[in-house]
């Protein structure tokens, strides 16, 4: 590289953020590492930076979950080593494991059902309801409700299987002139069924509830 070019790695003291500010450093770039508390590991990041001969390496003590430290991080590899030409967003928050087993602090950033769905619930299906009519209708056609302690709706989970048969030609029908598509119980099979037929950005499907 001839010209200088710089970058910012978050997480870049130890892992995958090592390996990323190593290599960016390798390619002749200026690297600010961003490290939220492990110094020993930040300066030894700087090191091997250091044997491979890159000497301009710097690295910053900031907590990038809050605004305030995020706003360090980037002013102060600013200030040091100019423009910032690259960001490697690498350090992040991991919040996985049992629902049963979650604490109170692990609920900090989830102020609503809606906000803990998106978060916690690692399924597609999953809708959020605060009326009593709705959820009770969800719960009696089989969906799940997960009620949390502190919110004020209900998330609901569609995790619901049926049984259901082939798409087969119908037995009576043989001697009719078309496609033969014969429907079954299950709407999503019968909508694509349509769909497969009718190639129309303009066909639209709408679900009503009797």
């Amino acid at each position: 590289m001839t010209e200088k070019r710089t970058a910012v790695v978050t997480g870049g003291s130890r892992g995958i953020g090592r390996a990323i500010a190593l290599k960016l450093a390798g390619l002749g770039y200026e690297v600010c590492i961003v490290y939220a508390g492990n110094e020993d590991a930040a300066k030894e990041t700087l090191r091997l930076a250091g044997e491979a001969g890159n000497d301009r390496m710097i690295c910053v003590k900031a907590d990038i979950s809050t605004e305030e430290g995020a706003r360090l991080a980037m002013e102060t590899a600013a200030a040091q080593l100019g423009q910032i030409d690259v960001l490697v967003n690498n350090a992040g928050i991991t919040r996985d494991g049992l629902l049963i087993a979650m604490k109170e602090e692990d609920f900090a950033g989830l102020p609503d059902a809606q906000a803990f769905s998106e978060g916690m619930v690692s399924y597609v299906e999953v809708d959020v309801a605060a009326e009593w009519e709705k959820i009770e209708t969800a719960v009696l056609s089989g969906m799940i409700a997960l009620l949390v302690e502190g919110y004020s709706a209900m998330i609901l989970i569609d995790a619901r299987t049926y049984p259901a048969r082939g798409v087969e030609e119908p037995e009576d029908d043989r001697v009719l002139r078309g496609s033969r598509d014969g429907f079954v119980e299950t709407l999503v099979f019968n909508t694509a069924l349509i769909r497969r037929r009718i190639r129309d950005p303009r066909l639209t499907m709408e679900i009503l509830q009797v």
